[in-house]
């Protein structure tokens, strides 16, 4: 027969076993999750037994045993190097423990080789990975090794070809034979006209230098003559500095006959490039007319960083390409290397001098720039030079175990190594 507390003590065991199996229930479900993760993520980053180690494709000299690691340089995944498949050797048979012998001397050479005379192993890279670097082939071949380089040019006038008519009297605007920028002229075109009182006086004073020195020639008075000379050349100056043409001057020496306006001409065909003055507006000294440039020949200047100077030169030949005329392309030469290097973008400006007889190449125009170059530099001797020579041109120098090579190649996708074996 059952006491009291017994009874008690069974009935609160019977109803207390679900409520404890219930509270245990999601602590071993998450001690079992948590045991696969740890075994899946262990499982993730063991090397398999064929692969010898993981590399990366742009920088062979990264190695690293686990599977999951990014290249350090260009954070790149690393693909796996295949252990080299090599046929078992038969062990010496030197009795029924002769090849324990052998065993130990191969042991003791591979203890006492030196880490540092590892032979590099070959590794495949798969054909995935080949495909999404750009692996390309193409058969070995001797010829001339060029280098292209690219970059972004800017398209400005010819300053020499470019004049800003400025006014050199005070007067009023009187017309403007010209009605717009972007306007085409021809040479000797009259561009406007100034009315100013100035340059009236001015050539009233001249006309009484003439009239002055035809006395003085006719009454035959040596410095008389010589008075009125230097008078009359003093007004022509003045005329002449005032924008006056030489033919304008010559007119009114023979005319006598003053002009109340002075008209300005083109000085070169090309296109006005700005106009900011209105007909019957006053202008004073300094104030800007007319601005014209002759783009029939234009500049393009580009930049280029200072490891790239040294390979340009004076009259090198470069090609100019724009996307507003994707089927032509513009020649031109080397015309000025700036000596001086923007602190900022640490690279150095270049002139080209391009003609442009259409007008297609317009200021202020953005144009890819390529330069192509031939590298015909050879070395007389095939010795390992102590250093890289310091006028080198290539783009890079590595310096292995037994020699020194540098590799080069260009857009042409060419490739070229040249190579100096350490001597004995």
């Amino acid at each position: 027969m059952n006491t009291l507390p017994s009874q008690i003590l069974s009935r609160f065991s019977l109803v207390g076993r679900p409520v404890w199996t219930a509270a245990l229930l999601p602590v071993l479900l998450v001690l079992l999750a948590l045991v696969g993760v740890s075994c899946k993520q262990q499982g993730s980053e063991t090397k398999p037994s064929d692969v010898d180690y993981y590399t990366c494709t742009m920088h062979p000299s990264v190695r690293s045993q686990k599977p999951n690691d990014k290249c350090p340089i260009c954070s790149m995944n690393l693909v796996p190097v295949m252990k080299k498949k090599t046929t078992a050797s038969p062990e010496p048979a030197m009795g029924e423990k002769g090849h324990d012998h052998a065993r130990m001397l191969a042991e003791q050479a591979t203890k006492t080789q030196s880490p540092a005379a590892e032979t590099p192993s070959e590794f495949m890279v798969p054909v995935a990975r080949q495909q999404q670097i750009g692996v390309t082939y193409a058969t070995v071949e001797k010829k001339p090794l060029r280098h292209t380089i690219r970059t972004v040019g800017l398209v400005a006038y010819d300053k020499q070809r470019h004049w800003d008519y400025v006014s050199r009297v005070e007067g009023y605007v009187q017309k403007l034979e010209i009605s717009t920028r972007g306007e085409r002229v021809e040479k000797d075109q009259p561009l406007l006209t100034i009315y100013s009182p100035d340059l009236l006086t001015t050539q009233r004073e001249f006309l009484d230098a003439l009239r002055m020195r035809d006395a003085a020639k006719k009454s035959e008075t040596g410095a008389t003559l010589e008075s009125a000379e230097r008078l009359v050349e003093s007004a022509k100056r003045r005329l002449t500095l005032w924008n006056v043409a030489e033919n304008e001057i010559a007119e009114l020496e023979r005319s006598r006959t003053p002009k109340e306006t002075l008209t300005l001409y083109s000085p070169f065909k090309g296109v006005v490039q700005n106009l900011p003055a209105d007909q019957g507006r006053r202008v004073m000294i300094g104030d800007r007319l007319v601005d014209v440039a002759d783009l029939s020949t234009v500049w393009v200047w580009a930049d280029f960083y200072q490891d790239e100077l040294p390979m340009l030169k004076g009259g090198l030949p470069v090609v100019v390409t724009t996307s507003s005329y994707p089927n032509e392309r513009f020649c031109g030469t080397v015309d000025l290397i700036d000596p001086f290097i923007n602190d900022a973008k640490r690279a150095g400006r270049v002139r080209f001098i391009l003609p442009n007889p259409d007008l297609k190449l317009r200021p202020e125009m953005y144009v890819d720039v390529e330069l192509s170059m031939r590298w015909a530099k050879r070395w007389p001797s095939r010795s390992m030079p102590s250093c890289p020579p310091a006028n080198a041109t290539w783009s890079s120098w590595t310096k292995a175990k037994a020699c020194w090579s540098r590799v080069s190649s260009n857009s042409g996708g060419n490739m070229a190594m040249t190579t100096w074996r350490r001597p004995d």
